[in-house]
Order: structure tokens, then sequence, then C-alpha cells
């Protein structure tokens, strides 16, 4: 099936709350926040190399809120409702306009994209998880573990797998 992925660059950080609610409300498929600010935040935490995200990214002070919308009679209605929408939440929030825009989407281009985003971790002194599409040099001393994970498990990064280890 095609989709169509509806972009929205918010300035205002409250508003990605009620933006996310409204797209869900209207049954799209599904909706990513591309948060700049969390981005940079989590990537000093060091949970994540901050050189795998562009200084573009970074620097970015917009907040993207993307959605997916299947392509079919109903397309138009759904974007017209969802701009409708928008434009109340804008006037309840007191912001100024928010851009958006819309690309067609493969839905084969969403079965690996997650994968850019999933990168080695160490856990504890000497466990490194890494996914099996990645290159990886192990300091001295450091036992690898290979995965090949799916979209939500065996990554490695959760509580329930650190415990384990």
């Amino acid at each position: 099936m095609d989709w169509i992925e509806i972009k929205m660059e918010v300035q205002n950080r409250d508003a990605v709350d009620g933006i996310s609610n409204m797209l869900a409300e209207m049954g799209t498929g599904g909706v990513m926040i591309e948060d700049p600010q969390a981005i940079a935040d989590y990537a000093d935490s060091g949970l994540w190399d901050a050189h795998e995200f562009s200084e573009e990214l970074l620097n970015r002070k917009e907040i993207w809120i993307k959605s997916y919308l299947p392509q079919d009679e109903n397309l138009m209605n759904r974007i017209e409702q969802i701009i409708i929408e928008l434009n109340e939440i804008e006037i309840r929030m007191n912001m100024g306009p928010t851009r958006v825009t819309y690309k067609p989407v493969q839905e084969e281009d969403w079965a690996n994209a997650w994968k850019a985003y999933y990168k080695p971790i160490k856990i504890g002194e000497r466990i490194v998880i890494v996914p099996a599409w990645e290159k990886y040099n192990p300091a001295e001393g450091e036992l690898i573990v290979r995965m090949d994970p799916g979209m939500a498990f065996g990554t490695g990064t959760h509580e329930t797998t650190s415990l384990c280890i």
C-alpha cells in the first residue's frame, strides 16, 4: 500500500502532545515526533553517540511531527480535516502557523528505517550488544553479542536484558 507522509514543523513544544493526539484520533497510521532538543539531551546522556546525528538535526529549532495516511479515496477529506483541527490547535495554543508538507512513501521504506537508530550498546563492563548489520571493532576484553532484532524486541536496551546480563 502507498501512503502519504504528512509532516508538521512545530515551534511550540507545548503543542506537540495535542497535535499528536489529534493525528491519532484521526486514524493516521502512527505518529513520529522528531524533537532535536530531546535527541540532543539523549545523545548527551551517553546512551547514543552524538556523532550519529547531523549538526543540522541537532541545531534545528523546529519539532517535526510526522504521520501517515493511506493513499485512498478518503485521503483529501482526511487532510482537510487535519488542517482544520490543526488550525484550531494553533488558535487555542496562541501559536503561529504550522508548516505542513506532504510526500508519498512506499510501505517498504518503513521496514528497515528503524535500523538507522539501533547502534551497538555496551551493557555492564564487558558485554556489547551489536546489531547484525553493524560493524563493530571490540575493545580488548569486550564480549560481543550479535543480534538481529525486530523493531521492538531484542535490541538489548530494555531493563530486563540489562538485568539478565
